[in-house]
């Protein structure tokens, strides 16, 4: 399998040259990306994208997927689809994420025509931080910013107030 050149070198009196270049595939799917981080939030859409290294239609590909740490976890199916010759597609599938947390081992095993094709890596199911902590922080942020304002305010009334009056006790001693 591979991409390879023809040359064809035609010579009648004068020679004349033509190349093409071509493939040759092999019946595989190759898996060349999946989700590796999902929030822990619920049911949330998995990807597994897919490309096939044949010259020939694929009919029904579809992927089991395991999620697992020193035991299997959740596991599930995608739909199925059909490849044309060399093309990548995403395969797509649902996991429930809510009670997972934490590093997770993936086990992708594609079925296409009677073959299999294997990927593998890790998951992360991290907690999103909630907009309720975001609204908090912001929050508290506002407040501090307000009183640091009206602290400053309180000081330069205080020294604005200080010098008057020490002039107006200047001025009173000279008349």
């Amino acid at each position: 399998p591979g991409n390879y050149i023809a040359e064809a070198v035609v010579n009648y009196g004068e020679e004349v040259r033509m190349n093409r270049t071509f493939r040759i595939g092999s019946l595989f799917v190759n898996v060349t990306n999946f989700t590796q981080a999902l929030p822990k939030e619920g049911i949330k859409k998995f990807s597994v994208d897919i490309e096939s290294m044949w010259n020939n239609n694929i009919d029904e590909v579809y992927a089991d997927v395991n999620i697992s740490n020193s035991t299997k976890i959740t596991g599930f199916s995608t739909p199925s689809t059909n490849l044309a010759p060399w093309e990548k597609k995403t395969l797509v599938g649902f996991v429930d994420t809510l009670d997972l947390e934490g590093n997770y081992k993936t086990d992708i095993i594609l079925y296409y025509s009677g073959q299999k094709s294997f990927a593998s890596g890790e998951l992360v199911i991290f907690r999103e931080k909630s907009n309720y902590t975001i609204v908090l922080v912001v929050g508290i942020l506002l407040i501090v910013v307000v009183l640091v304002i009206l602290i400053v305010l309180y000081i330069w009334k205080r020294n604005i107030k200080r010098t008057l009056q020490n002039r107006l006790k200047f001025s009173k001693r000279g008349l």
